[in-house]
């Protein structure tokens, strides 16, 4: 940084020095302190219901229940973190626009969501196979954590484009209550279902919190021309867990064999409704992954 500062100061002479602007730093102030708190609520809700479940349940299950949290949502977070600030921008472009940005959001959502639930679902349906393959038998009490947060952490796709959505649209202290209202809500179901349940019951409870508080961040896009989208999105959406709930029940308590053969039903199937319910945002991406692996093939 030192070299870098050097170099710009020698090519671009002296530095003028002026008197700070108080009225600029006072307009500056408020979204600077809305987007900081924001940001570290944002991470409060990865680690609070961790550190709730250490001060009701023993070490035991508190190791199951944080092991089983970052197991499943390892891909959804690293998904929902660089999307997050490359949805970020394109928002941005249709700032004068509210209309577009809220068609734009919900399209990316509906986008995100779908991966999410071919992969989510298709998770909770061979977790069981994965942990009795690759570990330990003491590791058998965790697979229903993770059925249950893989579950739970579908609606992250709403999560990430309500975000930027709101950010994009400078809407910070609505996004930084928001983003308060989903920690305490995350810690608050997860205490109580370890009260009630225990491991399990702090598992549903914080994938009913999860899971509902990326439904709030879409329940904020209104508007008149997004109702076919709406349509569209919801009857995926609740087919998807129609067709999950089958081949789980179809699975439960089978050989490996079947829970294979319908966890990799689940995903053909359920990614034939989002196909058929897609408005151009799955053929887009699934356009420019094919274009990225074309091209490491003519590099190799």
């Amino acid at each position: 940084q030192i070299i870098t500062i050097s170099v710009v100061w020698s090519r671009g002479g002296t530095f003028k020095i002026k008197k700070p602007v108080f009225e600029k730093l006072k307009n500056l102030l408020k979204p600077t302190l809305s987007l900081s708190i924001s940001s570290l609520l944002m991470g409060l809700q990865s680690q609070a219901p961790i550190f709730v479940c250490g001060m009701v349940l023993g070490p035991e299950e508190t190791g199951f229940f944080s092991w089983g949290w970052m197991v499943a949502g390892q891909m959804v977070f690293l998904l929902a973190s660089n999307l997050r600030e490359v949805l970020l921008p394109t928002f941005t472009k249709f700032g004068n626009e509210p209309e577009r940005v809220e068609k734009a959001a919900l399209k990316v959502a509906c986008t995100i969501t779908a991966f999410l639930c071919i992969a989510c679902g298709t998770q909770a349906l061979l977790a069981e196979i994965l942990i009795k393959i690759f570990l330990p038998e003491k590791w058998l009490p965790a697979i229903p954590v993770v059925v249950l947060f893989s579950i739970g952490l579908v609606s992250q796709g709403l999560w990430v484009s309500g975000t930027a959505w709101l950010n994009a649209s400078g809407k910070y202290q609505l996004l930084m209550r928001l983003s308060a209202f989903q920690a305490v809500l995350t810690a608050g179901f997860t205490w109580l279902g370890a009260d009630f349940a225990n491991l399990w019951g702090a598992s549903f409870g914080c994938t009913l919190a999860t899971f509902g508080g990326g439904v709030i961040y879409i329940w904020l896009l209104k508007g008149r021309n997004l109702n076919a989208l709406w349509k569209s999105f919801g009857v995926s959406f609740g087919l998807t867990w129609v067709l999950w709930l089958f081949f789980f029940l179809i699975s439960l308590k089978r050989g490996m064999g079947v829970q294979v053969v319908s966890a990799v039903l689940f995903a053909i199937f359920d990614g034939l409704v989002w196909w058929q319910a897609d408005d151009g945002g799955l053929r887009e991406v699934l356009g420019k992954v094919r274009k990225k692996l074309f091209l490491m093939e003519n590099r190799i």
